[in-house]
């Protein structure tokens, strides 16, 4: 029997690199078959995120009873007095205060009541007109004199001027509004006593400006 002659040796190194190289070939193919197939079976998952699928719709908050700028009917009214007793007045309880060198100030929401004294004799239209309207609002908030007249409150004759101006802008929001002031002065026994209040734009705050301006008392 014969038997078929050995193959050279470089030959056969050769075959045996190329079936080494072929098997790292198919191996890899095989890897990165495996990995596209993985990629493609994760997307979903991905997709289906439990965070956005249990989200809750977001509830409108409840309109207000009153708007921001009305002061509330049912209010209640607390006295107030200058540490030397000479002026007094009523204002809504609950308002915050802020005592001021002159004065005080009230505040609530969109709503203020300020009362200050100076030295002074009881001051006529054309004095309010010339010394104190045009120093109103202060520079850069558009102010408006809509009149200026002589009023008679339980205190005594007094000046009214009635003017709007810009708001300051709000500390936390920026949004500045349009507000409606009622200036008052009164003058008696060398003092002059100045009661402002304001309110947007558009408040019925007829009634509760109307008591806490006959309720000022100048002694």
């Amino acid at each position: 029997m014969r038997h078929p002659s050995p193959l050279p040796s470089g030959l056969c190194t050769r075959r045996l690199l190329r079936a080494e190289l072929g098997g790292l070939v198919i191996s890899a193919a095989l890897l990165a078959g495996c990995g596209a197939s993985g990629a493609k079976g994760s997307a979903p998952v991905a997709r289906a995120s439990p965070a956005s699928g249990s989200a809750s719709p977001v509830t409108a908050a409840p309109a207000e009873v009153n708007p921001a700028g009305d002061i509330p009917d049912t209010v209640a009214y607390v006295p107030w007095a200058s540490p030397d007793g000479k002026t007094t007045f009523v204002h809504p309880e609950g308002w915050a205060q802020t005592t001021l060198p002159d004065g005080v100030t009230f505040t609530d929401k969109l709503n203020s009541v300020t009362v200050t004294t100076s030295p002074g004799a009881p001051p006529t239209v054309a004095e309010v007109q010339a010394q104190v309207v045009p120093n109103l609002g202060g520079p850069g908030r558009a102010t408006s004199i809509s009149r200026t007249e002589t009023v008679s409150l339980p205190a005594g004759p007094a000046v009214r001027v009635t003017w709007q101006v810009n708001s300051p802008p709000d500390a936390v929001t920026g949004k500045v509004y349009r507000d409606e002031v009622m200036t008052y002065l009164v003058g008696s026994a060398g003092r002059v006593v100045r009661m402002d209040l304001s309110g947007a734009v558009g408040s019925d705050n007829v009634d509760p400006y109307r008591k806490m301006s006959q309720s000022l008392v100048v002694r």
